[in-house]
């Protein structure tokens, strides 16, 4: 069984809007190598388009902090909560279905309440200027 054949894409896509607008992350779903499988298309802030849109920024400060809650939470069997490393909360809740991992609904992009992104990190990996 797959999470793609469980829940049509636009299905996917209203569930990704909604979790954006009540929680203010960038929300999707992802299959179990954690490739995005939802139809995402909204931000909840300007700045993560901006690193996911640079080589250095995706891999250095997205994909690496997603990979580690995406395998806490599957060995977990439950909801992880951390951040990137430019400093935004990140949430993952893995879905199983009869013991089966089939991938993960998560989050992130939201600033830590009262603390302040490393806007001097994010310049030195993506030359994004502070």
């Amino acid at each position: 069984m797959k999470l793609v054949d469980t829940l049509p894409l636009e299905l996917r896509g209203e569930i990704e809007k909604e979790a954006t607008r009540k929680f203010g992350l960038n929300a999707c779903l992802f299959d179990p190598e954690g490739n995005r499988i939802g139809a995402a298309t909204e931000w909840s802030n300007p700045l993560c388009p901006a690193i996911r849109a640079t080589l250095d920024g995706q891999s250095q400060i997205c994909a690496r902090s997603h990979a580690d809650l995406v395998a806490r939470a599957r060995r977990a069997g439950g909801p992880i909560v951390g951040e990137c490393d430019a400093g935004f909360v990140k949430m993952v809740v893995p879905i199983f279905v009869d013991g089966e991992f089939l991938g993960i609904f998560g989050g992130c992009g939201r600033p830590k309440a009262d603390e302040e992104i490393d806007a001097f990190y994010i310049n030195k990996v993506t030359g994004l200027s502070e």
